[in-house]
């Protein structure tokens, strides 16, 4: 009977991957540094197996952090293949096409669990068929391209940084002006507010309220000292 993995997910995939003898796919659409480090050290020891990462390609998610050069370079580095496929959702890691864990968990801190408030997973593991092994081979091995490391992708991701921080600055300012314009348009439109507590203020007048019936006074009715009804 297969088993729901939470927070225990983890442990258990690094137990199998430092078993690994063939190979080791991992089919992710998020990679950051954490989850990188752990596999790297779960299979130092296995040089000569298949290493496959399949992952996006080049697109918002390596400005935002989802994807980090640094993890993936990490993972060249290690002797991954790394390949991307677009549209990619699928959370899928297979240890010497036997083995699979299935289920939300990215290939990053939060999805393994090893960063503060990381997120909420479940995942099973399942023995795979010789027909299970094909059919993910098929849809994701075979229909991904090689994702190359190139100083081209890492300058597209520095400019897009940039753009991204100078677009978010200039909201900032933007939101800034409208909030202190809506603010002045408040204090316009209370012009009459203000007037009549200036009277108070000056004790020319006891008090001033608003009428409420506006569909049948108007928006600028008050009641003046509890007597008379002024519009202005």
């Amino acid at each position: 009977m297969r088993k729901l993995l939470h927070s225990e997910f983890m442990s258990k995939l690094k137990d199998d991957l430092a078993k690994a003898r063939k190979s080791v796919i991992i089919i992710s659409p998020y990679i950051t540094s954490p989850a990188v480090s752990n596999l790297v050290d779960a299979i130092a020891g296995t040089k000569t197996i298949e290493k496959i990462v399949v992952t996006l390609p080049f697109g918002i998610e390596y400005l935002t952090g989802a994807i980090e050069l640094d993890a993936l370079k990490r993972l060249q580095k290690s002797g991954v293949s790394l390949r991307s496929i677009t549209n990619l959702h699928s959370k899928i890691y297979i240890i010497d096409n036997k083995i699979a864990y299935l289920g939300s968990a990215n290939f990053t801190g939060s999805g393994w669990g090893l960063v503060r408030n990381s997120n909420i997973e479940v995942m099973t593991r399942i023995q795979l068929s010789k027909m299970d092994t094909e059919e993910i081979r098929l849809t994701y091995l075979n229909h991904s391209n090689t994702l190359e490391l190139s100083s081209e992708l890492e300058q597209a991701i520095i400019n897009g940084k940039s753009f991204i921080q100078s677009y978010q600055q200039s909201l900032a300012k933007l939101n800034e002006f409208v909030i202190n314009e809506v603010s002045s348009l408040d204090e316009l439109k209370d012009r009459y507010y203000f007037f009549l507590k200036n009277l108070k203020d000056q004790k020319k007048i006891t008090s001033f309220v608003r009428e409420k019936n506006t569909k049948q006074f108007g928006m600028n009715v008050f009641h003046i000292s509890n007597s008379a009804i002024i519009a202005l």
